[in-house]
């Protein structure tokens, strides 16, 4: 249903608003405690309905593979059923939101697309690398090392920001410029190696059909704002609204 889309949404954006908050606020914790309360007794009740009326869902799969292999706790069950769904809502409409702005600030790419739809897959992956919704990741050095004259010992903790890695004007040709046909776009925007996004074809998809249904339908689409109010977060870039008219 349409209220339980948007309980979700709302439970999902509380919690990444914890989770790159940095030094979050009393409300924000608790915002997120609650979110996260509702949200596990929300997917503890989908788990119990699957096992008894098994479906061709992954929550029913990861049922089967639990009882089968006796892999997966109940917690870590639960777990991976709130983070898949936190991360597909926050990351989806962040770069739907987040590619869109890009065209209606840039009219000239946006007329190259409404003129060669061919592009819209390369337009997709040039949104995840000019502004896309993943800000950085947290990861913990295995040994000392030295990146661009900092020294990192061994334990510590790093945030790496991906969003600057894919400005680096070493690795990327006028990387400061929306290029929706760019070539060898080797971003990471939806991270890399083992910890890739397990949603990213998902995301990739959504968003081509949202921006291509938007684009397409709305001939006169442009933005009805100066001012615009972006999420207080160092793990998400995203947008609170993106006011536009037609």
């Amino acid at each position: 249903s349409r209220e339980c889309i948007a309980q979700l949404k709302q439970w999902s954006s509380h919690m990444f608003r914890l989770f790159g908050a940095g030094l979050a606020t009393d409300e924000v914790i608790e915002a997120t405690y609650q979110s996260l309360t509702a949200c596990k007794k929300f997917f503890d009740e989908i788990i119990a309905q699957r096992r008894q009326s098994p479906g061709d869902d992954l929550i029913s799969q990861l049922i089967v593979l639990q009882e089968e292999e006796r892999s997966l706790s109940e917690e870590e069950l639960t777990g991976i059923c709130i983070t898949l769904m936190a991360g597909a809502y926050e990351t989806t409409t962040h770069l739907i939101a987040n590619g869109l702005l890009a065209l209606l600030q840039h009219p000239d790419q946006l007329q190259r697309l409404r003129e060669n739809w061919q592009l819209i897959d390369s337009a997709v992956e040039e949104f995840l690398r000019y502004d896309g919704p993943a800000l950085s990741v947290v990861r913990r050095a295995v040994e000392d090392t030295q990146i661009g004259g900092v020294h990192i010992r061994a334990g510590q903790k790093v945030y790496c920001m991906l969003q600057a890695a894919n400005r680096d004007p070493a690795r990327f040709l006028e990387p400061e410029r929306l290029d929706i046909s760019r070539q060898n776009n080797c971003h990471i925007g939806l991270g890399q190696g083992i910890h890739f996004c397990l949603g990213a074809a998902l995301t990739r998809l959504e968003t081509k059909l949202a921006i291509h249904a938007l684009v397409e339908r709305l001939p006169d689409l442009r933005l009805d704002t100066d001012e615009l109010t972006w999420v207080s977060s160092l793990a998400m870039r995203g947008l609170y609204s993106l006011p536009v008219v037609f």
